[in-house]
């Protein structure tokens, strides 16, 4: 189909080119148990993540050491953690409601509400689906704002979801009202960071402000950030086609940092347009979708490089690029 055909048409034949890729994949006896499998995984990864970060905030004794750990650390660990979070509220990592909730529970080790996350991160995938879409990463209304300045106060304000007493944003008072259980167990957990808080302080008060709450806290809230920016930076929040960011590894060192992070942000545009589709089929999804992607200008993603591992030099250059790239999102 020609690179000039109406943006419907195009959406058309990629619709078609999923259908196909979807019920191939329902004829597969086996993709149920990958799919089960990958969970599994991400599970063990979750539990070796918080196991890893609690050790080296309070284990290990070297300032200088600690940090050199910790700086790489707090960031891949940030946005590994995201990631999880992310796949897990699309597709739960366990067959049981038991096991679900008690990983969901476990999130108040590293602060993380997921059923809160969840409302959130559905309300975004419904702005991004309406033809009208009006939801801008960085709008009008930050323009006037010194980019740097954005991140801070956005990193801090996203703290606010781990306040109990703060009000609790219209997505989730929205799911509350439909699921009454959700809202109780986003408000449980928030009770539950406060308490497990205070707990850290009283046993170590030291490493907790000066290690835990910097690098887990603080570099979580920045991590999460970063990645929603690059998530849709650059791009065109109205074209059916670039208003979310792809990248189709071209080195080894894309492809292993692509890995690492399960496609996460190379498939974010595919995600975006077809999320039914469990995120261990995506990569083979996209590679149907790429002659599209490339015709109409899909955005290449700035962050599927060595920031996915914990590299804080390139961090530094992702965010010179999207503060040089944020008007470009339209």
């Amino acid at each position: 189909m020609s690179e000039t055909a109406p943006p419907e048409a195009v959406a058309q034949e990629a619709r078609g080119i999923a259908r196909d890729f979807e019920a191939a994949l329902r004829d597969d006896p086996g993709a149920d148990r990958r799919a089960r499998l990958a969970g599994l995984r991400l599970a063990a990864e979750w539990i070796a993540i918080v196991a890893v970060t609690y050790a080296l905030v309070y284990a290990v004794r070297s300032v200088p050491l600690k940090l050199a750990l910790l700086i790489p650390w707090s960031i891949y660990a940030s946005l590994a953690l995201d990631n999880i979070t992310h796949y897990a509220n699309h597709w739960p990592l366990f067959r049981g409601a038991l096991a679900n909730g008690l990983w969901r529970a476990s999130g108040v080790l590293v602060f993380f509400n997921p059923r809160e996350i969840q409302a959130i991160h559905s309300d975004h995938h419904r702005a991004y689906s309406r033809p009208d879409n009006d939801e801008r990463v960085f709008g009008p209304e930050q323009r006037g704002e010194a980019f740097w300045w954005y991140l801070l106060v956005e990193s801090l304000d996203g703290l606010r979801v781990l306040v109990p007493f703060r009000a609790m944003a219209a997505p989730v008072l929205a799911m509350g009202a439909r699921r009454p259980g959700h809202l109780r167990e986003i408000r449980a957990i928030r009770w539950a960071f406060l308490g497990w808080f205070a707990l850290l302080v009283a046993a170590d008060w030291h490493d907790t402000l000066f290690y835990f709450v910097p690098f887990v806290l603080l570099v979580g809230s920045f991590a999460s950030l970063v990645m929603n920016l690059t998530d849709h930076i650059p791009g065109d929040s109205r074209h059916p086609f670039r208003f979310a960011t792809y990248l189709d590894p071209a080195t080894r060192a894309e492809e292993l940092c692509s890995a690492i992070n399960h496609q996460t942000c190379a498939t974010h545009l595919t995600h975006h347009l077809f999320p039914r589709v469990h995120w261990i089929h995506l990569r083979a999804l996209q590679e149907r979708l790429l002659p599209i992607y490339r015709r109409n200008g899909a955005p290449r993603s700035l962050i599927v490089n060595s920031t996915l591992t914990g590299n804080p030099f390139a961090l530094a250059r992702v965010l010179r690029e999207l503060a040089r790239r944020r008007f470009d999102l339209a």
